[in-house]
């Protein structure tokens, strides 16, 4: 069955991208199945040896002393991935256990899975209820699809140099492509909470 590259740019990220992505990566079913693409612009830590201490599977990692822009980061991972589906994400989320399965009942050609995530409050356990957190039915950052249908559509714009409008921006770009565009909340994904200027 066909590799699924997830694919994260990070700068100085590293605690956050053990604890929270690879941390869950691990735990999931056919965790063989998934390759890890990391594009680092310039972390001051060696994040390459860290992560290979704790994922035992496929990666793929770049380091490159640039400016950190999410459109860029990710668009160079999914460049870099050699996979044919691939998985936009980013360092403080939590994927479910049956993250593979999920995946591959959303996403084919012309198919693009936009997960809706459940975000927590800062402290509070991973179950979904109103006093942990809430859906994030406006944000699309986590997004599936076909390698070559990302292409298509030119990845994500590189004119958002700050953080955000870029995924709501690829989303539109994929309906007016006239792919089918999966919706729906996704049980086991938690983006966890961590302060703004973490990620500014």
């Amino acid at each position: 069955m066909a590799d699924i590259g997830i694919c994260v740019g990070i700068k100085n990220r590293t605690d956050r991208l053990l604890q929270c992505l690879i941390k869950s990566m691990c735990l999931c079913t056919d965790k063989d199945q998934l390759t890890l693409s990391i594009y680092d612009c310039g972390s001051e830590d060696d994040v390459k040896s860290q992560i290979e201490k704790v994922w035992p599977g496929k990666l793929i990692f770049t380091s490159r002393q640039e400016k950190f822009t999410r459109s860029h980061s990710i668009n160079a991972a999914v460049m870099q991935c050699p996979t044919p589906q691939v998985f936009l994400c980013d360092v403080d989320m939590t994927l479910p256990v049956d993250f593979v399965s999920q995946f591959l009942a959303n996403v084919g050609p012309g198919k693009v899975w936009f997960p809706i995530c459940f975000t927590l409050r800062k402290g509070k356990p991973k179950e979904v209820t109103v006093i942990n957190g809430w859906w994030r039915d406006t944000g699309f950052g986590m997004a599936g699809l076909l390698r070559s249908d990302f292409l298509t559509v030119g990845g994500l714009d590189l004119k958002f140099i700050r953080w955000g409008g870029e995924d709501s921006d690829i989303h539109d770009r994929c309906k007016n492509a006239g792919f089918t565009v999966v919706r729906e909340n996704c049980t086991g994904m938690f983006h966890n909470w961590h302060r703004r200027q973490d990620w500014e």
